[in-house]
């Protein structure tokens, strides 16, 4: 091939290029994205192991957020005499293409004598986009299934309260 040819081919190449990595990039997101819902769908949700039994008076003495979900401390934050208090923790994957698989673990613990009451997990994908020119990529999760304040609701026993 002569050298001005190839010098003309070059933009078509460089164009062929940017599709592949294109075509690599959705491809490879759409596979993660479907794996993170089948792990949402297998292990991810609220499990509640034992719920607490409040009476009228005691859940309205709860602290609760704007939207009536009541507020577990973490166990950094909590106070000697809360009852109950929330661990967490993540685990994190490299994965081909720059993407990353989390998985998410919330506990709500009871304080007086550590047991485990009830269990939110959850995963999310991030990363592998093409270019992000410096920002964080995009980010997909099965928070549409349910969410760490969904375990908060679920682990108290009252009727009519909420």
């Amino acid at each position: 091939m002569r050298p001005a040819k190839l010098v003309l081919m070059l933009p078509v190449y460089f164009i062929g290029l940017l599709m592949v990595m294109f075509i690599f990039t959705v491809l490879n997101k759409a596979f993660w994205d479907a794996r993170v819902r089948y792990l949402c769908a297998n292990e991810g949700g609220v499990t509640v192991i034992e719920t607490v039994d409040l009476s009228a008076p005691e859940y309205i003495g709860i602290p609760k957020a704007f939207n009536g979900i009541p507020i577990i401390s973490s166990e950094r934050y909590m106070n000697p005499s809360d009852p109950l208090y929330r661990t967490s923790e993540s685990s994190s994957e490299k994965k081909l293409g720059g993407v990353s698989i989390t998985r998410f673990v919330e506990n709500i613990v009871r304080s007086s004598d550590k047991k485990v009451l009830g269990i939110h997990i959850s995963y999310n994908r991030s990363g592998g986009d093409i270019l992000t020119l410096g920002g964080p990529g995009s980010i997909y999760s099965c928070s549409q299934i349910s969410s760490p304040s969904q375990l908060s609701i679920e682990i108290f026993n009252l009727e009519g309260a909420r």
